[in-house]
């Protein structure tokens, strides 16, 4: 699969979670400055942890490597047929073998406020709530304490589909 495929794959799974927030923050979903704003993250150095079914991006997680001792999670998303399923669990394993390499690291993520279901697992997964800023709740977890919390919480996230 083509970088290119990839980021397209990525905003068409955005917009079909993140239209409704945007409106929430009386904002629109545009895929194109999306797809633009991804391509320089990438090009920046963020990378992409993908879960395909049936060759087809059902969630990913993208996130930039540590700079400075801050570790950046700009976006997860699952696709909405496998909401309830247990596509996060090989998501958050990637995850977790990713975070090992950075031990002393802080993660630091912003959730839209409307975004229940995000601000739920994040408190599941033990983030704290650092603060608000504009529609988004700010949360962070020191990299370690997150393979922590990773590891208990992936043997119960939920049932196989």
């Amino acid at each position: 699969m083509s970088l290119s495929n990839l980021a397209q794959e990525v905003v068409e799974l955005d917009g079909l979670n993140m239209a409704g927030h945007f409106i929430a923050s009386n904002s629109l979903f545009d895929p194109s400055v999306r797809l633009a704003g991804l391509q320089r993250e990438i090009a920046a150095g963020a990378k992409i942890l993908e879960v395909r079914r049936e060759a087809k991006l059902v969630a990913y997680l993208e996130y930039v490597p540590p700079l400075n001792g801050e570790f950046h999670i700009p976006s997860l998303q699952v696709h909405p047929r496998y909401k309830g399923t247990s596509v996060l669990r090989p998501l958050l394993a990637q995850a977790a073998l990713r975070l090992r390499s950075w031990p002393d690291a802080t993660l630091r993520t912003r959730v839209h406020t409307s975004n229940q279901a995000s601000i739920r697992l994040h408190t599941r997964l033990g983030f704290s709530q650092v603060g608000a800023l504009d529609d988004r709740v700010l949360f962070e977890i020191s990299s370690s304490a997150l393979c922590q919390s990773l590891a208990a919480y992936s043997s119960r996230l939920l049932p196989n589909p």
